[in-house]
């Protein structure tokens, strides 16, 4: 798909307007990440579990992913494929976040929600990915979530009602940035 040159400039211009929440944001996620990251290898070596080793390694994985990015950004924020690149990171970044609900049963669903939702944040608010990347990354959030916790969900009720919670703030936030790009 070729870009015209008036998407071409809107692009870039919006790209180099919002550098600086780009930055701001990944740096906060690598914060973010770097204090779960300490978390879950306290809680790995306490509980002396093997069981956490894989939400640890998902944890250092996170982490990786958006060194990396914060490291790369300043090259490719106006490329024409970073909206491809960030929606496949954060994705994956949310899947990863998602080793929690599979891995560890002790682990509240509440919980998991609030992580969840600050990556959902993240692509709608912080990436500077444009509608339509965003719609397809918050879709294949979704769509893992609603399966991975469907499989391994222990209250059928605080699903419904994650559910339910997912889907108005999705909507809510979806719809704000939608309003963003369209002024």
């Amino acid at each position: 798909m070729k870009e015209t040159h008036a998407e071409k400039k809107f692009r870039i211009t919006r790209m180099r307007t919002i550098r600086l929440i780009l930055n701001g944001g990944l740096i906060v996620s690598c914060i973010v990440y770097a204090c779960l990251l300490l978390i879950t290898l306290a809680a790995v070596f306490e509980v002396e579990s093997i069981a956490g080793i894989e939400i640890l390694i998902g944890r250092i994985l996170t982490f990786c992913i958006l060194v990396l990015l914060f490291i790369i950004i300043k090259r490719i924020y106006t490329n024409r494929y970073y909206q491809a690149l960030i929606s496949v990171s954060y994705v994956a970044i949310a899947i990863l976040g998602m080793f929690t609900i599979i891995y560890d049963s002790d682990v509240t669903s509440d919980i998991n929600m609030i992580e969840l939702f600050y990556n959902l944040l993240m692509i709608i608010h912080i990436s500077g990915v444009f509608f339509l990347y965003a719609a397809i990354a918050i879709c294949s959030i979704m769509v893992a979530w609603l399966s991975i916790e469907g499989v391994f969900m222990t209250e059928y009720t605080s699903f419904v009602g994650n559910v339910i919670f997912m889907m108005i703030f999705v909507l809510i936030n979806t719809l704000s940035l939608y309003n963003r790009e369209k002024h």
